[in-house]
């Protein structure tokens, strides 16, 4: 559930180092060791055990998805500046069960079951093809190398609403009927305007377009992050930057969070919450520095809803109805945290009226779903497609469609570096005027919890005690 850092020295000459397991919100990496090397062919074998609760591939049924978990190394040479490994797009040796599918531009690769089932994996004896010498290292040269693990989900390629046809502030409809959702049925350019069947919305940005087909529509297949970013993942994050990029990026305080110490010792003393007191600039860093990028937010929707008709005023675990009274909560600040009072039959999210009296500010990624055993979606207030907390705790920073320089986003995934200071140096990605909020958050009303609800959708982005990150990868092209 959070990005684990495992370090270890070896010369690639094949020394070793035996690891100990580290354990986080119930997502484990082990046994991280290089297996073997090729030297005509400047590669080597790093071998790997991964294993998380309530995964899951469903192929016969909807929502055809599956969980996956997004795996990509840094290394450094004689304790230098980290820097992002080259993971070849061949080569890899998949565990029994699962399925290696490589990034295609080297930045990564996911891991997921290759056939249908649900709940625990444990993946053992996986290889990943580092292309060394594509990153200019000597076969002798000594190395050490941070293995970092994020959850995944997949959506598939699909057609999708925009808009519920309700009373949702700004919300998407096809015009000129307000009551009328928007389909999404391809990557086409989207036409925007008060012209009959083109896309429209009341407020929250320019209403002109059109929306190219070179923006993220939603339409075409992409993993999103099953959680929201944690203050531990923030944490490594920093960890593994220069201390010139350390001292840019570092978070300016906020609600519950715990991110403390100093470069290139800080550490969260509640890993597993929820990360705020970041803004824009951080968000695009960590994105570009974990091969993602940002989600747009007809992708938000998308996410939210699945390909399922709109009904007025629904949440994204499907439904209208919402729990009205405070949870409590349980063993906070650990990973095992949960919470007291989630109930059946209804949907569940952090906001104003149930956060925990003692706790205003983020939980724990995963909270509500870890809080009740076998929890339907209302329950573990879900996305169609399993994506956790898309409704409160924290709100979602998106690429908005509302002005021409959001609109010019191309959805460029991020190649692992970072410049001097610590920014990404994506040229394609836009500055925080372009961004903007979907979700809510938990100081927010129910009503802003709503799946179409864009009363901030034309916000920037700042570093608050309320807006969070979630980063999203476009699928490989076989």
């Amino acid at each position: 559930m959070i990005s684990l850092l495992q370090r270890f020295v070896c010369g690639v000459t094949l020394a070793t180092t035996s690891l100990a397991p580290v354990i986080a919100n119930n997502l484990m990496v082990a046994n991280v060791s290089i297996v073997s090397k090729n030297t005509a062919g400047d590669y080597m074998m790093i071998q790997f055990d991964v294993s998380w609760e309530h995964s899951w591939r469903v192929s016969a049924t909807p929502p055809y998805n599956h969980d996956a978990a997004w795996i990509f190394i840094k290394y450094r040479t004689a304790f230098g500046e980290w820097h992002h490994a080259t993971i070849d797009t061949t080569g890899h040796v998949a565990p029994i069960g699962s399925t290696i599918l490589p990034g295609g531009d080297g930045i990564g690769a996911f891991i997921y079951r290759s056939t249908d089932g649900v709940g625990t994996v444990n993946f053992t004896s996986g290889q990943l093809r580092w292309d060394y010498g594509a990153d200019g290292l000597a076969d002798d040269e000594e190395v050490e190398i941070a293995f970092m693990v994020l959850e995944m989900v997949y959506v598939p390629q699909d057609s999708f609403y925009v808009g519920s046809g309700g009373t949702e502030s700004a919300t998407f409809y096809e015009y000129p009927t307000s009551t009328t959702p928007y389909l999404v049925s391809s990557e086409e350019a989207i036409n925007v305007g008060q012209f009959n069947g083109y896309l429209y919305y009341s407020s929250q940005g320019d209403r002109s377009g059109p929306i190219p087909a070179t923006y993220p529509e939603g339409y075409d297949a992409f993993y999103i992050m099953k959680y929201e970013m944690s203050q531990g993942q923030y944490a490594d994050f920093l960890n593994l930057l220069t201390i010139e990029q350390d001292a840019n990026r570092i978070t300016s305080g906020g609600a519950r969070l715990t991110i403390s110490g100093t470069w290139p010792n800080r550490s969260a003393s509640a890993p597993d919450r929820a990360c705020n007191g970041i803004g824009w600039d951080d968000q695009l860093a960590y994105a570009d520095w974990s091969g993602l990028r940002p989600m747009t937010e007809l992708e938000f929707e998308k996410a939210s809803r699945g390909p399922e008709q709109p009904f007025p005023n629904e949440y994204v675990w499907g439904g209208t109805l919402i729990k009205t009274s405070n949870y409590g909560i349980i063993s906070d600040g650990t990973p095992g945290a949960t919470l007291s009072g989630v109930t059946a039959g209804t949907g569940h999210a952090i906001y104003s009226v149930t956060r925990p009296n003692a706790a205003i500010g983020p939980l724990r990624v995963g909270i509500v779903s870890a809080s009740r055993a076998s929890p339907t979606r209302f329950e573990a207030g879900a996305t169609y497609y399993g994506v956790a907390e898309m409704s409160g705790n924290l709100s979602e920073p998106v690429v908005e469609v509302g002005s021409l320089s959001a609109r010019s986003f191309t959805g460029v995934l991020g190649d692992g570096e970072l410049d001097l200071f610590g920014d990404s140096d994506v040229a394609d990605w836009p500055d925080a005027t372009a961004s903007g909020l979907r979700g809510g958050n938990y100081g927010n009303t129910a009503a802003n919890l709503r799946i179409s609800d864009r009363l901030f959708a034309s916000s920037q982005v700042s570093a608050g005690s309320s807006t969070g990150w979630r980063g999203v990868r476009s699928v490989p092209t076989p």
